[in-house]
């Protein structure tokens, strides 16, 4: 809300519109669902880093970069088939504070747009949630869309990650809570990734449970 005082006395108040809120998704077709009881379990990759899973976890390593030296462990979740409107949930732990983000990604383009949250300063000068931008193909490889807002990522707790695609716009939602809600194009970006980076070498980052409707 903004509000106003005018000479007159008068007081004015201009109170912006909601957000819409994100439909019921409960009855819409599973798309993928992480089941990660034994070492072989289908459904997912390793992309960086050392990824195990076990028990119902899926746990990646963070490893040092030898071009960048920054840690990071990746993984690709189910087939190449997101749709363009998706309600996806990723349950992680992080070992220490790091940054995790679930990567919307087009490899072939070589973009990709990945809602985050960090428990890290680095490399945005402050931690917080935000929507990064990924170009794997132009001059600029990686930008910031919209500013990093207030939230927290503790290490050692379960925390959900929500990510609702629209056609052309992206909400992160931490532990039920709004923290992302940014426009971007109307691409296809059919490959899910799990992120994390800006730790240390040794680090864990531990995913729960996936399901992508």
């Amino acid at each position: 809300r903004i509000g106003t005082a005018c000479g007159d006395g008068a007081v004015r108040v201009w109170t912006a519109p909601a957000a819409a809120g994100v439909p019921a998704t409960d009855g819409w077709p599973v798309v993928y669902r992480g089941d990660f009881a034994a070492a072989d379990a289908p459904g997912w990759a390793p992309a960086d880093g050392d990824w195990a899973a076990a028990g119902g976890v899926l746990a990646g390593t963070l490893s040092a970069q030898a071009k960048t030296g920054v840690s990071i462990a990746q993984a690709t979740l189910g087939a190449d088939d997101l749709p363009r409107t998706a309600d996806v949930t990723v349950e992680v732990e992080a070992s220490a504070p790091m940054l995790v983000g679930v990567m919307l990604t087009d490899p072939a383009a070589g973009r990709g747009w990945m809602p985050l949250v960090t428990g890290v300063p680095r490399p945005f000068g402050a931690a917080g949630a935000g929507l990064l931008v990924v170009n794997e193909k132009g001059a600029a490889r990686f930008a910031l869309a919209g500013p990093v807002r207030p939230a927290e990522l503790a290490p050692g707790r379960v925390h959900a990650l929500r990510v609702y695609r629209e056609p052309d716009r992206v909400r992160l939602f931490l532990d039920g809570r709004e923290v992302v809600n940014e426009r971007l194009p109307a691409v296809e970006l059919p490959r899910l990734m799990v992120h994390g980076s800006w730790g240390a070498a040794g680090d864990t980052l531990r995913v729960r449970r996936v399901e992508v409707r």
